[in-house]
């Protein structure tokens, strides 16, 4: 382990995406997963407190420390092994928490992974996986530098979660430290019936409280399901029940045909009618449907000259009043051709632009119209530091919200009647294929900053009546607990801290995460 005490140097470790700051004693760069179970129990049994951090790309605060000592979990990115599900046919990769997405996916593409310190049946494996077809990990949120325990942590999802789902469903096993134990769980290996048992925990009934929706992206805090699986309590904890440190990843096969498509929306638009249309349209193998509105377009033509990924793009017009970007991952051309010709034929009836449209069918085009999305945040980021310059107080407003898909057109005009009424400067993105879309505020001056906050508070309390989410990707963190008590009541609030403390009893793992 290295460890850091005097942190001048290290500032960066102090603050996440969300640029919430805070303060530490110590900061311990771990390389295995024996340092962390002895730092873990080095820190509890002289009750000091613990935060948890991987590539520190969350926008929540989750990883900011509040005093205490840092783990940090960046060192840890080997490649552990493979194994070879020969009943469902699929592959499965185990890395170290701390190994990027990024490079995750990478190892995978070239299939060149260093196996010295190997055993013979994941070798084995391995030589196996090298001849066989392309094969990829499906969870893609738009930072490629989170570290795979972070995603884990907070059930990371992504565009392409509107065909694939978040990634809980590729995770088959985690390893994870708690202060009485280091224990590997396996999907299907048990309940979270079995949570006192495997814990050695005496109890007669277990916490439980408000269940997932599975119409709904949600990740607000514990996730329950009756009969859920024991490692579906972990996965989206945020660390507060202990620390991920290994995780095993399901593969699916690679398709033959990755095709991305920007389409532009005229001024008269039937955006969410499109929407509509695309779900029950039976479009094969539609994989993301994601939102720019018109205020993105601007702002991504303003921010050309910086990002050099925007500059490689031709300026986008203003006249169109926003877009959709569509991604297929299809096996033939024959597949193709149906769904240009299907997408043709509906250009008119939704109010689709037919002169332009940017295709992303070779790989350069491909990447770059991916690029546009991660562009869009790093671009609001840009913005805020700027604003920052004038009143250190200014952030920026964000919201994570879902709904189900009747309530869509309801919520996306509530966003876009309030920014008119108030002016704010706010941008409306993100995973519209889901109900979910991301609404960025963006403050002029400390007033404005304090109405925006309430502004979410009351969108917050309405997404609610509609029974939708207040997160439905990032967590929560330390910066959207005000938001909890309109969605969760006293009780199950209550119930989620009884868990925390039968597996931590002192709540100082990753205090002031969640709750």
């Amino acid at each position: 382990m290295k460890v850091i005490t005097e942190l001048e140097n290290y500032t960066d470790y102090l603050k996440d995406e969300s640029l919430l700051t805070g303060q530490a004693d110590k900061l311990v760069f771990c390389h295995s997963t024996d340092d962390v179970l002895e730092l873990v129990n080095n820190c509890y049994s002289n009750n000091i407190p613990m935060t948890i951090q991987g590539g520190l790309t969350g926008i929540c605060g989750g990883g900011v420390p509040d005093g205490g000592t840092i783990i940090n979990l960046s060192k840890m990115n080997k490649i552990i092994d493979m194994s070879y599900n020969k009943d469902k046919d699929y592959y499965t990769i185990k890395v170290e928490a701390g190994v990027l997405l990024k490079d995750l996916n990478d190892i995978i593409t070239s299939k060149n992974i260093n196996i010295s310190d190997w055993d013979t049946e994941a070798i084995r494996v391995y030589k196996k996986f090298k001849k066989e077809s392309a094969k990829m990990f499906p969870t893609d949120p738009t930072e490629t530098l989170a570290s795979i325990g972070g995603m884990v942590a907070c059930d990371a999802s992504g565009a392409c979660s509107y065909a694939y789902g978040s990634v809980r469903a590729f995770v088959e096993s985690i390893c994870v430290i708690t202060p009485s134990k280091k224990i590997n769980i396996r999907r299907g290996q048990y309940k979270y019936l079995d949570l006192a048992k495997v814990f050695d925990i005496e109890i007669k009934t277990l916490p439980s409280w408000h269940e997932h929706c599975n119409q709904l992206k949600d990740v607000v805090g514990l996730f329950y399901q009756e009969e859920m699986d024991l490692i579906d309590l972990f996965i989206g904890a945020e660390g507060i029940l202990g620390v991920i440190t290994e995780v095993e990843l399901r593969l699916i096969n690679k398709p033959e045909i990755i095709f991305g498509i920007m389409l532009f929306m005229n001024k008269d638009n039937r955006m969410t009618d499109f929407v509509k249309w695309l779900r029950e349209s039976g479009l094969q193998n539609l994989c993301a449907i994601e939102y720019f509105d018109q205020k993105t377009f601007e702002l991504l033509n303003l921010f050309r000259e910086d990002k050099m990924e925007i500059k490689a793009l031709p300026l986008i017009s203003t006249d169109y009043d926003g877009g959709i970007y569509l991604e297929f991952h299809l096996e033939s051309d024959e597949q193709l051709d149906e769904i240009m010709e299907q997408l043709w034929n509906q250009m008119d009836v939704f109010g689709i632009n037919k002169e332009e449209q940017w295709l992303g069918l070779e790989a350069s085009d491909y990447n770059k119209l991916k690029k546009i999305r991660h562009a869009v945040p790093e671009c609001i980021n840009i913005l805020i530091a700027r604003r920052k310059l004038m009143d250190v107080r200014l952030h920026k407003i964000g919201t994570d919200m879902a709904v189900l898909n009747k309530d869509l057109n309801e919520v996306l005009n509530m966003y876009k009647e309030e920014i008119q009424e108030e002016n704010y400067e706010g941008i409306i993105f993100g995973h519209i294929g889901n109900n979910h879309l991301h609404v960025n505020l963006i403050p002029d001056s400390y007033k404005q900053y304090q109405v925006a906050k309430e502004t979410v508070i009351k969108w917050a309390k309405h997404v609610v009546k509609l029974n939708g989410s207040i997160a439905a990707e990032h967590g929560i963190g330390k910066l959207k607990n005000p938001l909890l008590k309109y969605m969760l009541s006293e009780q199950d609030l209550i119930e989620m801290k009884k868990v925390k403390s039968l597996l931590e009893t002192k709540g100082i793992i990753n205090s002031g995460v969640i709750f």
